[in-house]
């Protein structure tokens, strides 16, 4: 596995985790902060979005080398 697959992986894996621990903070006995779950959320949100826009705009050329 190359480098992107592995950037590309590390972060969905990053989202998914920040969003268990946002939205099981209670699970965790950790002090909730509305506001601040609000923007962390967001942020992974945005993220993830970015994520699927990078993962796309890879020339095809490469992710037949990838493969």
């Amino acid at each position: 596995m190359d480098g992107f697959k592995w950037s590309v992986s590390f972060e969905f894996v990053r989202i998914i985790i920040g969003v268990i621990v946002i939205l099981m903070q209670g699970d965790f006995q950790l002090t909730s902060n509305p506001s601040m779950s609000i923007f962390l959320l967001s942020y992974l949100i945005i993220s993830f979005i970015l994520n699927l826009l990078v993962q796309k705009s890879v020339p095809e050329r490469i992710l037949q080398e990838i493969s």
